[in-house]
């Protein structure tokens, strides 16, 4: 073979060589790519899909707020035994509260109250709400401590005007005392006016003063009048308690027309009667029923008459 011919093999023989060593590598690497991107894209669904299903679990479903049927039960005064229609012994109040809690009630306050009746949160199966009028000092010393061992919630309404005084028979309480009591967590604040628990004397007889004008009292000086005691009120509750005041009860369960206007005006929510009944969805959020509790029903006694509400 002539040299020529010789050259012209060895190149064809490289060129056969090379060719072989770049067809593996490049049918092994598209091998390798498809893999590659076969598996990427099965991360990529798995993680999207992952997502997806994180985000669809994390929609909240709708709150349900079934119906409720809620008694109000209204106290004053407690002490060592009881005296008259407005008086809970201590022991007597120890068993109504206990009875309560046996029977499956659960205490709620005047925002959980306000809030269902607005539509907006559930209450529980049995709701019931304890409240305690005028603040007199027998609520902390006698009420409070049986409320803080059953783990009750309750509210009272004071008379802002008397706090740290006795206008009357009995001591009214401290705003260290009533600090307390607010700060537990069980125990709300509200409002029972500031100094409007009392009878306006007239010619023709007395009426309450927050529904009652006086002898030559204008219209306009009698709503500027109850205005200004329940913004007082209000406004001094919540400077003490540094808390949002939502709720009057009315002293004697004495309302009219021109204090629900005046409340609601100032920024009341909710204002309590002494009707008794039961309230609903349905019951005027300013004419709230309460059924007043006295000494002489024990613990049964009290379930009996609650369930006889209507």
């Amino acid at each position: 073979m002539s040299s020529k011919a010789k050259g012209i093999l060895f190149v064809l023989s490289i060129f056969v060589i090379v060719f072989f060593i770049f067809g593996n590598y490049y049918s092994h690497s598209k091998k390798v790519s498809i893999k590659d991107i076969k598996n990427s894209n099965e991360v990529i669904a798995k993680e999207t899909t992952t997502k997806i299903l994180d985000k669809e679990s994390k929609i909240e479903e709708p709150i349900v707020i079934e119906d409720r049927e809620i008694p109000i039960l209204m106290y004053h005064h407690f002490d060592e035994t009881s005296a008259n229609s407005t008086v809970v012994s201590k022991d007597r109040f120890n068993e109504q509260m206990t009875a309560l809690k046996e029977a499956g009630y659960t205490t709620i306050s005047d925002e959980e109250l306000h809030n269902y009746l607005l539509g907006n949160a559930p209450l529980p199966e049995k709701p019931i709400l304890i409240t305690i009028d005028d603040g007199y000092q027998s609520n902390y010393t006698i009420a409070y401590p049986i409320l803080k061992e059953l783990g009750m919630k309750a509210t009272i309404y004071i008379v802002v005007g008397d706090q740290e005084k006795t206008p009357g028979n009995y001591p009214h309480l401290t705003w260290d005392e009533t600090r307390e009591m607010y700060e537990s967590g069980l125990i709300d604040i509200q409002s029972h006016t500031y100094h409007s628990h009392y009878y306006v004397e007239k010619e023709e007889g007395k009426g309450p003063a927050l529904t009652t004008k006086a002898d030559g009292e204008s219209d306009e000086d009698y709503r500027k009048r109850i205005k200004t005691d329940l913004q007082k009120s209000k406004e001094i509750i919540e400077k003490e308690l540094n808390k949002n005041v939502i709720a009057i009860a009315y002293p004697y369960g004495a309302f009219n027309e021109e204090v629900i206007e005046v409340s609601k005006d100032l920024g009341y929510q909710i204002g309590f009667t002494v009707k008794p009944g039961l309230n609903t969805k349905e019951t005027n959020t300013f004419r709230l029923l309460r059924m007043n509790v006295v000494d002489a029903y024990d613990g049964e006694t009290l379930l009996n008459k609650i369930e006889e509400l209507e």
